[in-house]
């Protein structure tokens, strides 16, 4: 995952922000086909090696050790002294017949008079220098990186399990699979955008073999096809013989989830309950109808994330059961709205579907005073393709953004609606933490978050791909349990102005509570 900031706004702060950003590589060579990873080791073994020679002459050049009987010119901070160096202790310096005080002279100068001194002065020199050659050399990893994933990425096992999980016998979805891979392989570097070539590819193998079927993208062995179409009319017309047949008899009860929709809880398991005696209940996830084929109930299901369950009851002597539908999950980020601007004090919880606010003068919820609050979301989002991103942001007063461990948008000062902008490269399917910050100064609350691609519309970061869970939201949630210190609102005392330049944004930390967030 590569982040490169684009601001609007660019100020000294963004900028280094900017530079912080490659502080580590997030694309890591197991992103990488064994092709890009031959060009990768290709290129890094001809970077050139660290001179540490030349270090080491640069810092004696820089930081020479007087030997005694130098000629030398000292400058104090009340003349300037030349002549035969003779002698230093802790209180003089005897340059010719000249007494120098030690206190006259920098420090600098009189690590150049002890050899102790002096190696540590050559040793923070060769350090620099040596942690600058690294930062270089990260640098040209990361882009070296960057560039090869985007001709060279490796075959994500996901995508190739994804592709073949319609293909029900075991040894021909590990030979089609595998087939795959290698047909993969030999079709690189990538050529246009990663989507396209996945089409093509898929399009190509097809052809390449011709049992195969596509269908919805997914893979398929013609005869498992006709054979799951065949098994369908057979299932249908037993369903039709069977109604005809019970066409007086009542239907079986109708199933009942718990839970039923809310907040979405994936350690919760979903239970499915039916009154009717000796019924069978099936299930499915895919949104299709549940039948005869479909999975046997026997026991509460874990969902690793929100799915529209469907399911049916069926016995021998009732008519099917209407088909039972899970109510809509909860999707969004959990939100936690604070009554003062340091993210304490009298806190309120909820989920909101997502992060689209122009509150103006008002406030986001009846308990809160209008000014100097402030709020956080945080959650997970799962981009549905793979390609580059723009996130855009909309944020009065303050606002942090972060996506992993990366601080992608700081846009931490006072100011009027403001918009801000950050591209990421997103991996489709894969959950990424993210957490947003917001203070409120005076005036206007507004925050927007949006984002657009290639293949995507500027919008408003829909519900269905933000998830209230992960990381931050655990912190948040034990944030918010904590006994936090109480103070005075200023914006509920009579005259709030007064107080206003205390907490002039940017606030660049000194709370403890900040730090424990993140949020410095």
């Amino acid at each position: 995952m590569k982040f490169k900031i684009t601001t609007k706004l660019l100020t000294a702060a963004s900028f280094l922000v900017s530079l912080s950003l490659y502080s580590g590589p997030t694309i890591t060579l197991k992103n990488i086909s064994e092709q890009g990873l031959k060009i990768y080791n290709e290129k890094m073994t001809a970077y050139p090696a660290m001179e540490v020679p030349k270090f080491e002459k640069e810092a004696e050049e820089k930081y020479p050790l007087y030997k005694e009987g130098d000629e030398i010119t000292l400058n104090t901070i009340r003349s300037v002294v030349k002549g035969k160096f003779y002698s230093y202790n802790t209180k003089y310096i005897t340059i010719g017949s000249t007494n120098v005080p030690v206190v006259d002279v920098d420090s600098t100068t009189l690590a150049k008079f002890s050899k102790e001194e002096n190696q540590k002065l050559r040793n923070v020199h060769i350090k620099m220098g040596k942690d600058a050659y690294n930062i270089k050399k990260l640098e040209f990893r990361e882009k070296l990186l960057e560039e090869i994933y985007s001709q060279y990425p490796a075959l994500n096992a996901v995508e190739t399990a994804r592709l073949f999980k319609n293909i029900a016998s075991k040894d021909a979805n590990t030979k089609y699979s595998e087939a795959f891979r290698n047909f993969y392989d030999s079709s690189l570097p990538v050529k246009g955008t990663r989507d396209d070539f996945m089409k093509q590819l898929t399009d190509d193998f097809a052809k390449k073999y011709p049992e195969l079927a596509l269908d919805d993208d997914i893979f398929i062995l013609k005869t498992e096809k006709e054979a799951n179409e065949k098994r369908d009319l057979e299932l249908k017309a037993k369903r039709l013989a069977r109604l005809k047949e019970r066409i007086l008899n009542p239907k079986a009860a109708t199933p009942v989830f718990e839970p039923d929709g809310g907040v979405f809880e994936p350690t919760k398991p979903l239970k499915i309950s039916c009154s009717t005696q000796d019924a069978e209940i099936r299930y499915t996830f895919d949104g299709t109808e549940p039948n005869e084929d479909s999975p046997l109930y026997t026991e509460p299901v874990a969902l690793p994330h929100p799915l529209v369950v469907k399911a049916k009851t069926f016995h021998k002597e009732f008519n099917d059961s209407d088909i039972a539908e899970t109510g809509a999950w909860a999707g969004g980020l959990y939100a936690s709205y604070f009554e003062t601007m340091t993210f304490r004090g009298k806190t309120f919880e909820k989920v909101d579907p997502c992060v689209n606010f122009n509150w103006g003068n008002a406030v986001p919820t009846s308990d809160l005073p209008g000014d100097l609050i402030s709020m956080i979301w945080t959650g997970q989002i799962t981009p549905k393709t793979s390609e580059t991103y723009t996130i855009h942001l909309t944020c009065d007063d303050g606002a942090r953004l972060w996506i992993g461990e990366k601080l992608i948008i700081d846009a931490w000062k006072e100011q009027p609606p403001t918009d801000y902008e950050a591209t990421i490269l997103f991996e489709a399917g894969r959950k990424y933490d993210i957490k947003l910050a917001l203070t409120e100064v005076q005036g206007q609350i507004t925050a927007k978050l949006q984002w657009s691609s290639p293949k995507i519309k500027l919008e408003v970061i829909p519900q269905d791909c933000l998830m209230p869970e992960g990381k931050y939201v655990n912190e948040m949630k034990t944030w918010n349990k904590l006994e936090k210190n109480e103070y005075v609102n200023r914006a509920r005392t009579k005259n709030p102005g007064s107080y206003l330049d205390n907490f002039r944004l940017t606030i660049r930390g000194g709370q403890e509570r900040w730090n424990k967030l993140g949020i410095k």
